[in-house]
Parts: structure tokens; C-alpha cells; sequence
């Protein structure tokens, strides 16, 4: 039992804060998220060296969050990219993860192309017969390696980015929610609005909302 009340902090942001898709540089700081070797730690003990440094960079950012002065988002990127540096270094044994490490960018180098080309279509109507085809493989195997390279499957990720597209445009624009549907690729409204729920935990009106309030980021 304890004499004061808990309060915690959760820190909640999207892949592409770190930046705008997967490539090899941004894989180093997705390291954490997507290795789970028999090394890997995901939990911080209070007496280990970086649990203070974490924990006053999130303090730092929900600050600077709050308060919201010239540069704020620069300063919380700059925080998230040093906590997930921390991170790195904390989660893993180099001697033991350095081949995984390797294996794993060589997948990703391998499919580089295609995320290019995810890049470009992804709003539009898109298969996976073409994304195999800009890099030289059938769709079934390029449907395995795909979702062994980056633990999410084809039509996952494309969805992925499709809602976090839409929510870009819930918060930069005036458009209504058809047109940011269609902007974004989605066939028909139903589509988009169980796809946009499953993704987010919220319809896309609670979540325009949200945002024009501030309340939550995510």
C-alpha cells in the first residue's frame, strides 16, 4: 500500500512523428518496437542509470506540451528522439543483436522500393500485385516478406497510413469527412469510418473533436 496517490504519464505518439514513413535510418528507432529477441528488456527498473533521464525528458514534454511556446513541437521531438535513443541503447545486448540487426535492415533495403511506391499510391487505389511487382516479387511472396520485415501485413499498413493521413487532415484543413475519406482512399464511408474507429479507439467526429480541443494527442 501507498501513503499518496499514483499518478502516471503517458506519452502517446504515431510512427510517423518520427518521421513521414519507414526507411532505414527510422528503423534504428523503431529498433525497440519491433525486435523481441531473448535479450530484449522492456521494462526500466527506478535504479537503472536512464530511468531519471526519461523521466524528466517526459516531464520536459508534457511542459512544453502545456505551455506551448515558439518551437514546442521541435523541443518534443527532440525529447522523443532521445528517449527512443535511450531506449535503444537500454533494450539490447549489442554482442547478441548486431546480425538481427543487420538481417533486419537488409529486409527492409529490400523492400525500400516499394515503400516508395506505398508512398506515392497509397491514397489511391492500390494492390498488392503492384507493390510486388516494383520489387521484383510474386504477390504471396512478397505478402510474407513484407509482414516478416515489418510485423504488420500489407493491408494493415496501408490502412495504417490511409487513417493517419485522414487525421492530418481532420487537423490541418476544413474539409468534411467524405471528402477526407476520399482524399485518403477509402471506398465508401462505412469503410472509413470502422477502418478510421479501429485504428484510432474514436469516430472520426470524436476525434476532429478532440483535436480542435486539444485535450489528447495521439
Amino acid at each position: 500500500m501507498y501513503d499518496e496517490d499514483m499518478r502516471t504519464l503517458v506519452m502517446i505518439f504515431s510512427p510517423d512523428f518520427v518521421a513521414e514513413r519507414i526507411s532505414l535510418f527510422d528503423l534504428d528507432y523503431l529498433r525497440p518496437f519491433i525486435e523481441r529477441g531473448s535479450n530484449f528488456r522492456n521494462k526500466i527498473e527506478k535504479e537503472d542509470k536512464i530511468t531519471k533521464e526519461i523521466r524528466d525528458m517526459i516531464t520536459e514534454i508534457y511542459q512544453e506540451w502545456n505551455i506551448r511556446g515558439v518551437g514546442y513541437r521541435l523541443m518534443i521531438k527532440a525529447n522523443v528522439l532521445r528517449i527512443l535513443t535511450l531506449l535503444i541503447r537500454y533494450s539490447q545486448d549489442e554482442s547478441k543483436s548486431g546480425e538481427e540487426l543487420r538481417k533486419k535492415k537488409l529486409e527492409m533495403k529490400r523492400l525500400q522500393d516499394a515503400f516508395d511506391y506505398i508512398a506515392l499510391h497509397f491514397c489511391e487505389r492500390i494492390t498488392l500485385n503492384e507493390v510486388a511487382e516494383s520489387v521484383h516479387m510474386s504477390p504471396n511472396y512478397f505478402s510474407t516478406y513484407f509482414r516478416k520485415a515489418t510485423n504488420i501485413g500489407f493491408s494493415d499498413y496501408i490502412v495504417k497510413l490511409r487513417v493517419q493521413k485522414a487525421k492530418e487532415l481532420m487537423k490541418n484543413t476544413s474539409l468534411g469527412s467524405k471528402e477526407i475519406a476520399v482524399r485518403c482512399g477509402f471506398s465508401n464511408m462505412s469503410n472509413f469510418y470502422r477502418l478510421f474507429k479501429k485504428q484510432t479507439g474514436f469516430s472520426p467526429r470524436e476525434k476532429k473533436k478532440i483535436q480542435k480541443n486539444g485535450t489528447k494527442v495521439k
